[in-house]
């Protein structure tokens, strides 16, 4: 881990705390991706779609598309870099990982290069698992 489970879960302050990110901004290329706004507004909050962040990254990416917001997400914290490309290139721990994961489950860590309801639902299916395998629970 590159982050303190301890110093994530209780710093909040602005600088050196940890701040929930929406993967999908308040913009148009987001709520498109959903029926309506409404939709939008229910459906964003999914754990699939959230970080945490570090102090202000979060204040930083603001509204941006998901394709900006990737710069940031390579600086964060090992759940935010699995969405990016770069995280794979030369990391032979997560192949590794990949490999026991897929043995044990349906799923497996790859970078999302567009962020949709598809993927969205990817990334909760996966983290389900994950606290399966972590908690043991068939």
């Amino acid at each position: 881990m590159n982050v303190d489970v301890r110093q994530m879960s209780t710093k909040h302050g602005a600088k050196t705390g940890f701040q929930i990110e929406h993967i999908f901004s308040r913009n148009d290329e987001n709520v498109g991706y959903f029926k309506d706004p409404n939709d939008f507004e229910n459906r964003r909050n999914n754990i699939g779609a959230l970080l945490v962040l570090k102090g202000n990254e979060n204040i930083s990416s603001g509204n941006e598309k998901y394709i900006d917001k990737l710069k940031t997400y390579i600086k964060g914290p090992i759940w935010a870099q699995t969405l990016c490309k770069d995280f794979y290139h030369a990391n032979p721990a997560i192949n590794t990982f990949n490999e026991e994961l897929k043995k044990k489950s349906s799923v497996s860590f790859h970078s999302i290069e567009t962020f949709d309801t598809e993927s969205m639902e990817k990334r909760s299916l996966l983290l389900y698992e994950l606290v399966k395998i972590i908690w043991e629970i068939d």
